[in-house]
């Protein structure tokens, strides 16, 4: 009973959450450099600084794109 728990119970979750890790470590690297900056010391940090409040800390605290723009698409909503 306890092998049929783990592998149709537990491993799901354990897989499902090593992808999100993943795909966010891939995000946070692709939208670093994409504001040249170092990809892979973000990546670093936000994987060693307890990842879920390290992600949401660099969404809140990352710096503007390369463009000049703001962060957050809120230019998209202002009147013409």
């Amino acid at each position: 009973m306890n092998a049929l728990y783990l592998y149709f119970v537990c491993l799901p979750f354990i897989v499902a959450a090593l992808g999100l890790l993943v795909a966010s470590l891939i995000w946070v690297y692709r939208d670093t450099e994409a504001r040249n900056k170092p990809g892979i010391l973000v990546v670093l940090l936000v994987l060693l600084l307890n990842w879920p409040l390290s992600l949401l800390l660099w969404l809140v605290f990352r710096p503007e794109d390369s463009q000049g723009l703001p962060a957050s698409p809120s230019h998209l909503h202002e009147p013409a």
